[in-house]
């Protein structure tokens, strides 16, 4: 009975055994020699620490003695603020007026088709030139006339008409007053308006004798000397502290040191542009000019400034002995628009300035005659303090 028991237990013991090797349910890798090492299988790879040098990513202390630019400073840290001073003193300053000789020069009389100065009109300009060499500044603008006889085949091919014919009349006469005044390229300009402004009939020979002559206009300044008290401004000796604003960017508007602060104002005034047979100053400019004035009035220490400007083609032969360059032609130019515009206008020397930028800046192409007449101009700019 004992023994059947015994191998009763025995079978069921076999069976469990037999049943759990049998099952299909299990997830771990079967195995069955001891000498492998067994791997569970997991649902994905775990992750890995990446490798770094040593000391790229570690906090570390900087050395006792290292020195920093800060970006925000305490103003506790500096003296306090200074306030700009204001000194007064006596100075020296120079009152330069401006004059306009009218009938000082006698018009310059021509034979008929001819350009050169007459021998008995050199005597008569000696003691003018000698007096106005005493002059300060001079400036001289000749405007060159004609009668009304039509120009021979010779003359025509030469000076292709009366205004061609005047305009080398003032252009010599200005030539020759420049070297006997050994005046600067930009103190002389000159004009030719043929026969469209005659001063006596044409009907007759007499006042064909006098329409053939060059005017000579003549500016000149006076300079006085006096003692004047100005005040200076005596800077502070204060840190010069700049407002950052984002991303670091240095808001700061900066001027040229010792130049005021200016505004510039252009295109108010349509430019000047001188045809063919005209000269002077049109009454039209004129009027632009004065009324942008008015309505400039509330600006402080208003300025006019009149720029020349030049077409391309090469200055002529006696333009060439007189200017040197277009930068001189158009300076000269400007200069004389100045005058005239300061005259008419009664403006003193330090409301008006000009200068010339030559051919550099053209508004139109300089390949045909329209585009040239363009850029041959005196273009007016309106400077005043901007505080």
């Amino acid at each position: 009975m004992n023994t059947f028991l015994s191998k009763n237990k025995l079978t069921k013991s076999l069976l469990v055994v037999y049943a759990l090797c049998s099952l299909e349910t299990v997830h771990a890798e079967s195995w069955f020699s001891l000498g492998e090492d067994p791997q569970g299988e997991t649902m994905s790879t775990p992750a890995q620490l990446e490798k770094h040098p040593v000391a790229d990513n570690t906090e570390k202390h900087f050395p006792p003695n290292q020195e920093f630019t800060l970006w925000i400073q305490d103003e506790t840290l500096f003296k306090p603020k200074e306030d700009d001073k204001v000194e007064v003193k006596k100075v020296l300053e120079k009152e330069i007026k401006t004059h306009k000789l009218e009938g000082k020069v006698p018009d310059i009389g021509f034979k008929s088709g001819q350009i050169n100065i007459p021998d008995s009109y050199i005597e008569k300009l000696r003691d003018i030139l000698t007096e106005m060499k005493n002059r300060t500044n001079v400036r001289l603008h000749f405007i060159g006339h004609s009668d009304s006889d039509k120009l021979g085949a010779g003359l025509r091919a030469k000076y292709i008409n009366n205004v061609g014919l005047s305009k080398f009349r003032a252009q010599e006469t200005a030539e020759y007053f420049q070297r006997e005044l050994d005046l600067p390229p930009d103190g002389v300009s000159f004009d030719g308006v043929g026969d469209t402004k005659p001063i006596a009939s044409n009907n007759t020979e007499a006042g064909k004798r006098k329409n053939r002559r060059v005017e000579v206009q003549v500016w000149f300044d006076e300079v006085t000397e006096k003692a004047v008290e100005k005040e200076f401004i005596v800077a502070a000796d204060n840190l010069n502290r700049l407002k950052v604003c984002r991303k670091e960017t240095v808001c700061k508007l900066s001027y040229k040191e010792g130049n005021a602060r200016r505004a510039r104002l252009q295109h108010l005034v349509k430019p000047l542009r001188t045809g063919a047979g005209e000269a002077g100053i049109p009454n039209e400019f004129i009027r632009q000019i004065r009324e942008t004035k008015q309505n400039l009035s509330d600006k402080k220490n208003l300025v006019l400034r009149f720029v020349g400007h030049t077409d391309n083609l090469p200055l002529a032969d006696a333009e060439k002995r007189i200017y040197g360059d277009h930068i001189n032609l158009s300076k000269a130019r400007a200069r004389y628009v100045a005058l005239e515009v300061q005259g008419r206008l009664s403006l003193n020397n330090t409301q008006v300035s000009s200068s010339g930028k030559g051919l550099k800046f053209p508004v139109a192409s300089n390949g045909t005659e329209k585009g040239r007449s363009f850029n041959r101009r005196v273009e007016v700019e309106f400077w005043y303090d901007d505080p």
